[in-house]
Order: structure tokens, then C-alpha cells, then sequence
């Protein structure tokens, strides 16, 4: 363990040895140099997908992606019994859907109810004569919001593919252009916005998530002690997580398998969830 990668814990031995005030112990931590008191949190949902509902009580599914280069938030809403996409950089919700029909429908898995909740959406797309990729980006490209910024590279590359690939869901990334990833993710996003629809349980909660002291300390010291051990006993144990590029689109929701999604990134499937428990347990 590396030293200054973790605050020093409150009324710690390094904390009196520094100096501490005998009147208040235990009462601050030491961050970069500088005196902060901290009691409690809000925890941000950050690459998270949230169920809820809007003003209008239409359903929608929602993630706020936060990465490095990028911080976006992303709307998939149902109005009036069709799928639309809500991004800042769109001057309208625009609709959702994959080149193949069968194709979107085998992403949600074979229950009736979820073709018959897509169907409208696909109808939309023929409406607007939406068949094929390229005709999807040009129809895209048509409701960019306007913009003095976007470089000539990004002009030439196409606006609306720009979007996507680093805007739209953007904690989930895009390798030599291919969105396989993106789709499928997007695709858990409707599986659980159709089941809140059919299933009004399945709503998210709106409570705040608020971290007391104890906990806000935990997770940096979590992380670097499970990242370091990691390193050292990665190939001594294999998880047997399945990676989502050699599935189809019928196996991502097969039965008996789960999701395994770590920081808002899906890792891929795993058809033991206890013995994934267990062996991340001795990582």
C-alpha cells in the first residue's frame, strides 16, 4: 500500500504525531495538506441506471455517465406508447432502434410483452422511412442541435456518430467503432423501463443515498486494498465471466444467467452468481 493514496483516518497515531489538537481528537482529516471536516455525504448516482417516472407519469429509464473525458446524462422515455431517446445535443427526442427488428426484439428475451411494448416504436421508424444505419445517422444528423464548436473532424466523422460514440451512455465505452456494447446496455436500460411499466414495483426508490463518516472512509481503502491484491492473484483464479461480444443478441438474457455490472460497466455473464460471489470474495 502505497503511502498518501489513503487520508489518514481521524485520531490515528499519524494524525497525533502530526500535531493534532489535544481538545478536539479524532475531529478532521488531513487532505492534501489541508484541514477537512467532513460528517456526511450525498452519494451521486453516477453510472447508474434509475428507473422513474417524469411531470407527466410517463416512464423513463435514466443514466448520469461520468468518465474522465466525459459527463453526460441519458434519457430512454416512453410517451405515448413509444420509445424516444432525450439527449442534451438533440434539439428533439429522437427514436430508438437497431438496424434488425428481430434483432431488438431478441435483446429484451423472448416475453410477448416486450415485443408487443416495442412494436409501436418499430412502426415509427418505418414511418420515417428509418431502414438501414446509414439512413438512421442521416435522420440523426437532421436533429443535432446547432453549434459553433464542433471541429472539422468531428464535421467530416458525422456529428450525430460523434454523439453517440462518446456522448450517449458514455461510461460505456466504443472500440474502432463498434457499439455492440452501447446496444446491449441500452438494452437493460429498456428490459428494466418495460418491467417498471408492466410491473410498477419495479421502480426505483427516490430516496437519497446520504454516506456517514464511517463509510466514506471505507471505499477508498476497499478499493486500493482489492485493486492490489487483485493484481497479485489475478491469475491465480479464474471468475468464469462470459464477455458479451461472443453472445448473441438471444443469450445476453437467457435463463439461469446474470449480469455481472461493476461501476456502471457490464463485465459480462456468469451463470454461477455464487461462485462469482465467492471467488470475488477471496480476491
Amino acid at each position: 500500500m502505497l503511502d498518501n493514496e489513503i487520508d489518514p483516518e481521524v485520531d490515528s497515531e499519524w494524525c497525533f504525531e502530526q500535531g493534532e489538537c489535544p481538545l478536539d481528537r479524532g475531529g478532521y482529516f488531513i487532505v492534501k495538506g489541508t484541514e477537512k471536516v467532513i460528517l456526511i455525504q450525498e452519494q451521486l448516482s453516477k453510472n447508474r441506471i434509475i428507473i422513474d417516472t417524469d411531470k407527466k407519469g410517463c416512464v423513463h429509464a435514466s443514466v448520469m455517465s461520468s468518465t474522465e473525458a466525459q459527463k453526460s446524462k441519458t434519457v430512454i422515455v416512453m410517451e405515448k406508447e413509444k420509445i424516444y431517446l432525450s439527449l442534451n445535443q438533440f434539439e428533439k427526442k429522437v427514436p430508438m432502434g437497431m438496424e434488425s427488428d428481430q434483432e431488438v426484439v431478441q435483446m429484451f428475451g423472448r416475453d410477448l410483452r416486450y415485443g408487443a411494448l416495442l412494436l409501436p416504436s418499430i412502426e415509427e421508424c418505418a414511418s420515417h422511412h428509418v431502414y438501414t444505419q446509414q439512413e438512421a445517422l442521416e435522420f440523426l444528423e437532421g436533429k443535432v442541435a446547432k453549434s459553433r464548436f464542433y471541429s472539422a473532424s468531428v464535421e467530416k466523422e458525422g456529428r450525430a456518430m460523434v454523439i453517440l460514440r462518446d456522448v450517449f451512455v458514455a461510461n460505456i465505452p466504443v472500440r474502432e467503432n463498434d457499439f455492440r456494447l452501447k446496444c446491449m446496455y441500452v438494452a437493460v436500460m429498456l428490459r428494466r423501463m418495460m418491467e417498471a411499466i408492466i410491473n410498477k414495483d419495479a421502480m426505483d426508490d427516490k430516496y437519497r443515498r446520504i454516506s456517514l463518516l464511517e463509510t466514506i472512509n471505507k471505499f477508498p481503502f476497499h478499493y486500493l486494498f482489492t485493486y492490489y491484491h487483485f493484481q497479485r492473484c489475478l491469475r491465480e483464479r479464474m471468475l468464469g465471466v462470459e464477455e458479451l461480444e461472443l453472445m448473441s443478441a438471444e443469450e445476453l438474457h437467457a435463463p439461469n444467467s446474470y449480469l455481472i455490472i461493476l461501476n456502471g460497466l457490464i463485465l459480462g455473464k456468469h451463470r454461477r452468481p455464487k461462485q462469482f460471489a465467492q471467488a470475488m470474495r477471496k480476491l
